[in-house]
């Protein structure tokens, strides 16, 4: 056992960590959370995204990536799209949200040059009344794809307005279940339901994984490189994966 073993041992790992979380990110609308941390004069972005995978919210940290060029919305572009192909995320599954637009506005991060990543483009300047016409399109041609695909020709503003009309859930209610329930019932607005709970409402997970960095990159290991302290740390916040 030696330390070039430990090394391919780690890169080993780590690639078959991307291989189970892509089969659970293929074909999923995912929301990413974005964060940088410095640590032992190096700066780290992580990258984590949350899906809801059969009415559960499951969150994957795809990439701690050591950052060795300027902040700019490009670099950082080039980075997350880079953690896109290593688990196979097709760009136009990406949900954008408005903190995200502003911090990558001028640099979307999808755009004609990329092939995968020019299949959807985020639009900061529309409307709401746009926005949500946008948002319907998409989730009527999801609902169309799908097997449960019904002839009811209402739009999802209708059937949005209608929901609002029956009678309030208790409190403590378990919304994921809640939709779960109505998936057969009402597919489009299940999908629509999706993509709502699947924005998270912090930044936690992206905080809980540095807090792992801080347990991988110490003063007695400050030399690690880019590509291991990657793959230890997705190693470390996927363990549950690695047999």
């Amino acid at each position: 056992m030696n330390s070039r073993n430990i090394i391919e041992r780690i890169g080993t790992c780590a690639e078959q960590m991307k291989i189970k979380r892509s089969d659970l990110l293929r074909n999923k609308m995912i929301c990413i959370k974005l964060d940088i941390a410095s640590r032992m004069e190096k700066s780290i972005l992580g990258i984590n995204v949350q899906v809801i995978d059969n009415f559960q919210i499951k969150i994957v940290t795809i990439g701690m990536v050591e950052l060795k060029k300027r902040h700019t919305a490009l670099f950082l572009k080039e980075e997350i799209l880079k953690s896109f192909h290593n688990f196979g995320i097709n760009a136009s599954h990406i949900i954008p949200t408005s903190t995200m637009l502003s911090s990558l506005e001028g640099n979307p991060i999808c755009n004609d040059a990329d092939p995968v990543a020019s299949q959807v483009e985020f639009e900061p300047s529309l409307s709401s009344n746009d926005t949500f016409h946008l948002l319907e399109q998409k989730v009527t041609s999801w609902t169309q794809q799908s097997p449960q695909s019904t002839s009811n020709v209402q739009t999802i503003r209708q059937k949005l307005e209608g929901l609002a009309h029956e009678t309030r859930m208790p409190f403590q209610t378990d919304i994921l279940d809640y939709w779960k329930g109505l998936r057969s019932h009402e597919p489009a607005l299940a999908k629509l339901a999706e993509v709502v709970l699947s924005v998270p409402c912090s930044q936690t997970s992206v905080e809980r994984a540095f807090s792992a960095l801080s347990l991988i990159l110490t003063k007695h290991r400050s030399r690690l490189n880019a590509p291991n302290i990657n793959n230890l740390l997705l190693i470390r916040l996927n363990e549950e994966l690695i047999i």
